[in-house]
């Protein structure tokens, strides 16, 4: 049997490297590891460990498969949709916008090559593995295709835990067209699904039931195992071990002993984000003497638009979350899974509810410190340590228990993963 692995950008490591490990050092299997486009490509730590500790290469798929002509086709896709960002909000950009769609599907299917000559390497005892949310993603569509023509199981893993429990945390524009002619003009025809679905814990009420997957009603092909990103057990293995983790080295971090070290965890904008507010609630904590901040752009949705300002330049920082936590005393997130791994270090969580109007499982759960307005965010600042809510001991480990574990082993859940594969 052969196992192949598909990785785009760090979340896709982050939540697929424990699967891979397990399977290499416990199962004893061969993986197959592609990168696709760039991204992934600047995740140093965790292509040193496939490279070093598991000794797999990560091929890039363009660079096996692709041809010249299909590079160049690629390439074109790219400046196409770079130039479509500049279209105007109107109905003229609308019509353009229609042919930009059409244009990019027409391209997409005339590079579609590659994929047919790597699904032609597999046997149909193979397994593909690539993180959801890709079904109508350039090449996934049609590795889904091509894998279904020749009944290769296809299997997708999380590149994320959401920790939403409002159904709506994206709020997606209705269009004036009737649904069936808006999906024809903009080239978009109904969603295929992977065979199978390998999440966490309450991922089936709380992701594929809300406007992400809207459409999706499959839920039996949803497995909920747990989430081994975040297990001790893998921190241990992945993290801890590493002896360059120090946040020391930033240039805007002080060490006093009044002072207060806070790393702010952005999420997407599309969370129902208040940007203004977010502008506000920065600038303010960069202000307050007492507060070391630091802020930690999203891997992959980088840094929200309004908060592109040089005056924030000195805290945005380029460290890894696993290093801003080691030196936090206070993590703020909105929308973020981080908050698993800031419990396990025990360091305090704040939770903005008047940022994006979302409710997650930290709050609800009692293992954040929840603030409901910018003034009760700078006053709990101010008046720390002396005001501090940290929810206690057992809270945190039932809290960890439930929603990382799984009630299960490490070893468990990693056993679950694979026999799935």
């Amino acid at each position: 049997m052969k196992i192949v692995i598909f990785f785009r950008k760090h979340n896709d490591l982050d939540h697929g490297l424990p699967i891979v490990d397990h399977l290499v050092r416990n199962k004893k299997q061969y993986v197959e590891v592609y990168g696709v486009r760039e991204d992934y490509k600047s995740c140093d730590k965790h292509l040193n460990y496939l490279k070093n500790k598991l000794s797999l290469k990560v091929n890039s798929f363009e660079h096996v498969y692709n041809s010249k002509m299909d590079s160049m086709i690629i390439s074109a896709i790219t400046r196409i949709k770079l130039l479509s960002e500049l279209l105007p909000k109107n109905i003229i950009g609308t019509i353009i916008s229609i042919f930009k769609h059409n244009i990019v599907r027409l391209l997409e299917y005339m590079a579609s090559g590659p994929v047919k000559r790597f699904v032609s390497t597999l046997e149909s005892d193979s397994v593909v593995l690539v993180d959801y949310g890709t079904e109508s993603l350039y090449p996934f569509r049609y590795i889904l295709k091509h894998c279904k023509q020749k009944n290769i199981r296809i299997i997708a893993y999380q590149h994320g835990y959401s920790v939403f429990t409002n159904r709506d945390p994206i709020k997606i524009k209705k269009s004036f067209l009737p649904k069936k002619l808006h999906s024809i003009l903009f080239a978009k025809p109904p969603r295929k699904y992977y065979d199978k679905y390998l999440v966490g814990p309450y991922q089936k009420d709380n992701f594929f039931k809300g406007t992400t997957y809207k459409d999706f009603k499959q839920l039996s092909i949803v497995e909920e195992i747990g989430t081994p990103r975040f297990c001790t057990e893998w921190e241990d293995i992945f993290i801890n071990n590493d002896k360059d983790i120090c946040a020391s080295k930033h240039n805007k971090i002080s060490n006093s002993e009044d002072s207060i070290n806070v790393v702010f965890f952005l999420s997407s904008s599309k969370f129902n984000l208040d940007q203004g507010l977010l502008y506000e609630t920065i600038d303010e904590l960069r202000n307050l003497k007492k507060v070391n901040l630091l802020i930690k752009p999203h891997p992959c949705s980088g840094v929200p638009s309004l908060i592109k300002d040089n005056i924030f330049n000195d805290n945005i920082s380029n460290l890894s979350s696993s290093e801003l936590i080691k030196w936090a005393d206070l993590g703020i997130i909105f929308g973020s899974s981080m908050g698993f791994q800031m419990l396990e270090e025990r360091v305090g969580l704040i939770f903005p509810t008047y940022l994006d109007k979302n409710s997650t499982i930290y709050e609800e759960n009692n293992v954040a410190i929840v603030v409901d307005s910018l003034k009760e965010m700078i006053d709990f600042m101010v008046e720390y340590p002396s005001k501090n809510n940290m929810p206690n001991e057992l809270t945190i480990s039932n809290f960890r228990n439930k929603y990382i574990y799984n009630n299960m082993t490490y070893n468990e859940i990693m056993d679950a993963y694979c026999y799935f594969v």
